[in-house]
């Protein structure tokens, strides 16, 4: 930053150009900024050795200020992790108001930014305006805005294609004869697979938020889909003891059919919902994004299991005419 200072000016006649201050010599702006973590945000005051400031014959300084600050920055996760962060610097003074020191921002250099391979910067806007502070007095006070993109490509590998290949094996379970006596183990095992890969997920994703995640709301429900699961499966190993009844063996098969028809065309709309809306936000406020995530796959998923079941139905029924 730079400002004129009429009281440290020289004769040009001279041969020095300029001359080195420490900002306990000379005048220096009260800057504060407003949203610090930590301290006061006070920029400059513990300065005095590693940030000096030049001065010239017209009575020109130079301060130049590296600042490392923390800033208290509102997440919001509910399309993680193709989610992007809006974070802000505010800066003021403090001190004088703005009819005694006016704040006039220069711009943003972004191309000073360097990426930590996690978060890549979209774009960077700042503005000035004047705020009620003191005395009814007002302050100058300039807001740097940055949004950040995360980047999400290796998320894919290590998140959404394990969990898209658990949650499809999932509805497998009915698949698995009741007489190899392996239906129970196989639902466990890839029901614990999934927890196993959802807490470490979990652990990823920021405790606060403004909104609720959509990766939250699909593992939830895709473990909730899973417990029903392994309830049907104890249905049908109830329903198959003792397994000497032909026609029982039959309803049981039917019921594995239903169930596996139903639960993975419901995993499967699920899940290109659950990505649709990521790739794609629903700017629209009115529409509920959790309607569309779920209420559309099991509305479908249970029309797709009565359109099953109804053509197995009158298959049946036909084969029974014919051998009649």
């Amino acid at each position: 930053m730079s400002w004129i200072d009429e009281r440290l000016t020289w004769p040009s006649t001279t041969n020095i150009e300029y001359l080195i201050y420490s900002i306990k010599e000379i005048w220096t702006p009260n800057l504060v900024i407003t949203n610090y973590v930590d301290d006061f945000g006070l920029i400059g005051i513990y300065e005095d050795g590693p940030v000096p400031l030049r001065v010239s014959n017209e009575g020109r300084v130079v301060w130049t200020l590296r600042v490392a600050t923390t800033t208290t920055c509102q997440a919001d996760i509910t399309y993680y992790p193709y989610d992007i962060q809006t974070c802000q610097i505010q800066v003021m003074e403090w001190a004088h108001p703005v009819n005694e020191v006016d704040l006039l921002p220069e711009g943003i250099v972004s191309s000073s930014f360097q990426s930590d391979g996690e978060w890549e910067l979209q774009s960077a806007y700042l503005e000035s305006y004047g705020e009620i502070g003191a005395h009814n007095s007002t302050y100058e006070k300039i807001k740097y805005t940055f949004h950040f993109q995360r980047q999400f490509h290796w998320y894919i590998p290590l998140m959404m294609i394990p969990l898209g290949v658990l949650s499809l094996l999932m509805p497998g379970v009915f698949l698995v004869p009741v007489e190899t006596g392996e239906k129970m183990s196989y639902a466990l095992t890839v029901m614990l697979s999934f927890t196993v890969i959802s807490s470490f997920l979990f652990e990823t994703l920021p405790t606060v938020s403004v909104n609720y995640s959509l990766l939250g709301v699909y593992i939830s429900a895709t473990m909730t889909c899973g417990a029903l699961m392994i309830v049907c499966s104890l249905v049908v190993l109830f329903l198959n003891y003792p397994a000497d009844d032909s026609d029982r063996m039959r309803t049981v098969k039917a019921f594995d059919t239903s169930a596996f028809v139903f639960f993975f065309s419901l995993m499967v709309l699920m899940m290109v919902c659950f990505l649709s809306i990521l790739n794609h936000p629903i700017a629209d406020k009115d529409v509920s994004v959790l309607g569309i995530m779920l209420g559309v796959p099991i509305t479908a998923s249970v029309l797709i299991c009565s359109v099953v079941i109804i053509f197995a139905c009158r298959r049946s029924s036909h084969i029974k005419d014919t051998g009649t």
